[in-house]
């Protein structure tokens, strides 16, 4: 047993003596091996549904910092039933790739056979409505980054970070693909054997995300702003195209 592992089953022995909790599985970078000097080890405790609360929290155990959260079963299964349809899989990867520490009920079990299930359900296609809206917001935001270029303000790198991060989440959604969380995103794209760790396919688009990668690289100010300018470019076609001259949308009321 590993070091982390000693640490984990201390805090949970007090858990696991509680009536009410079922099971516990550890997850995040120490269960597939990508744990660094300041990771910190992530347990899912599972409770009975008898229970009327949530809980997480954070504790010091052997030098190791645990975060846990802790969970009835019926809520455990809306998480999973919001990400189905938020379109995202974050939970669902998390307990698939997750160690099981201790299962009084078999309920992991259950779960992971849940989560398989969520991973290999594709996510919903991206209404008309929704990918004109994105397109628009991709073309209108880029206006502020060429604005902030153009008056050389400082403020334009923050504009230029935050930018990629709108063309990256709007064109996965597009493709219908999940990212993971956004501090896993350079690696995510950069390293194979980083993605294998978990269970994550590689992004489909080489050219974007090489260009991307490069974008992220980049430290000159004014490359920075042609390479953002040929990934908008690239991004707003794939989509299927977009000229602001006569851009219009017309949808239903949302109200009766």
């Amino acid at each position: 047993m590993e070091s982390w592992e000693i640490a984990l089953t201390k805090f949970l022995e007090q858990w696991e003596s509680k009536k009410y909790v079922l099971a516990a599985i550890a997850t995040g970078s120490f269960v597939v091996g990508n744990n660094t000097n300041k990771s910190d080890i992530d347990v899912q405790i599972i409770l009975s549904d008898e229970v009327d609360w949530r809980e997480r929290g954070n504790k010091y155990v052997d030098g190791f910092l645990i975060e846990y959260f802790a969970n009835p079963v019926k809520q455990v299964f809306q998480y999973l039933d919001d990400d189905l349809k938020y379109g995202n899989r974050i939970d669902a990867n998390m307990f698939y790739i997750g160690k099981v520490m201790f299962d009084k009920v078999g309920i992991t079990s259950e779960l992971k056979r849940r989560a398989k299930e969520d991973l290999e359900e594709d996510l919903l296609e991206v209404d008309n409505a929704s990918l004109e809206m994105m397109k628009y917001g991709i073309w209108d935001y880029f206006e502020e980054i060429e604005e902030a270029f153009e008056n050389n303000s400082p403020y334009f790198n923050y504009l230029y970070y935050s930018y990629l991060d709108l063309l990256l989440e709007r064109y996965s959604r597009f493709l219908k693909i999940v990212l993971p969380a956004k501090y896993k995103v350079y690696k995510f794209l950069k390293d194979k054997e980083y993605r294998q760790k978990y269970n994550i396919n590689d992004f489909p688009d080489e050219k974007f995300k090489s260009k991307f990668l490069e974008c992220i690289e980049e430290q000159d100010k004014e490359r920075r702003y042609r390479l953002v300018l040929e990934q908008k470019n690239y991004v707003l076609e794939k989509m299927g195209g977009f000229e602001i001259n006569g851009w219009n949308l017309r949808s239903p009321l949302t109200v009766k």
